[in-house]
This record gives structure tokens, sequence and C-alpha cells, in this order.
């Protein structure tokens, strides 16, 4: 039953993104605003969980396997690598230039980091409401936070 209660949750803030997905049905008049403000929010949320709970409470874990130099060695690597993979994608992608060359680029990227962090994303969101409902639940809201404006800017963007 507890599977399937987390199965529930996870599923719930995975179809956040169809909610998202529905902006194509509206007109939008500025779309490099609603862009903007849509990618700012989803932004916001996730820095705010990351820096507020996921990156304390990881490194509580880390710690308790490793020492204290381990722990913060593990977490700059770990940091450097995905700026890293962020740099060498923007350098490598090839766009024909245009009035929108740098919101294609972002859209991109964009595609690239959706790709990178939705997988790992349902995996979090089921194993911590499987071990911890409430954490799960508030973890799942702040997904579908996130989504929600993150995928209205990559239906906008095309």
């Amino acid at each position: 039953m507890k599977e399937f209660i987390a199965l529930i949750i996870t599923t719930i803030a995975g179809l956040s993104t169809v909610i998202g997905g529905c902006i194509v049905f509206f007109k939008i008049k500025n779309k490099e605003k609603f862009i903007s403000f849509c990618l700012s929010f989803s932004l916001s949320v996730m820095i705010s969980l990351s820096i507020l709970d996921l990156i304390p409470a990881s490194f509580i874990e880390l710690n308790n396997h490793f020492n204290l130099f381990k722990s913060i060695t593990i977490t700059c690597i770990l940091f450097v690598i995905g700026g890293i993979i962020v740099y060498v994608l923007d350098k490598n992608i090839k766009i024909r230039k245009s009035n929108n060359s740098n919101l294609f680029k972002l859209g991109i990227l964009n595609m690239f980091a959706l790709m990178l962090h939705n997988f790992p994303e349902g995996i979090a969101t089921f194993m911590t409401s499987y071990s911890d409902l409430n954490i799960g639940i508030s973890l799942s809201i702040a997904i579908m936070m996130h989504n929600i404006p993150e995928d209205c800017s990559c239906y906008v963007s095309r």
C-alpha cells in the first residue's frame, strides 16, 4: 500500500507537465516576457528547494558516510561537473543566425536539462514519498510548482 501511495504522488507530480503543456491552447502576446517570467519562477522554486532542503540533507547524509573533508570535496566536484556539462552544451550547440537565436539556444539547453533531471526527479519523489509521506508530498508540490511554469516556457518558445 505504501508503494501505491508513493507511486500516485509521483504520478501527480509528473503529470503537472501536462498542465504546463496546456499553454499551447492560449495565445501569448509577449512571448519573451512570459518565457522570462516562467523560467524565473521555475528556477526560483528549485533553487530555494535545493538550497534550503536538498543540499543540507544530502550533505548530512554524505557526512554520515564519509568524513567532513570528503563530503565537501564530493559536493564541490559534482558542482563543477554540472558547470562543465552546461559549458560544453552551450559551446557545442550550433544554431543558425536569426532574430530569436538566443531564445532557440535557450530552448535547446532547456531540453537537455529537462531530459537530465526529470528521470532522477521522479525517482527522488518516489523514494522520498516511500520513506516519509509528509516530505514526499512537500517535494511533490515543489516539483509541480517547478514543472508547470517550466513546461509553459518550453511550449511557448516553439
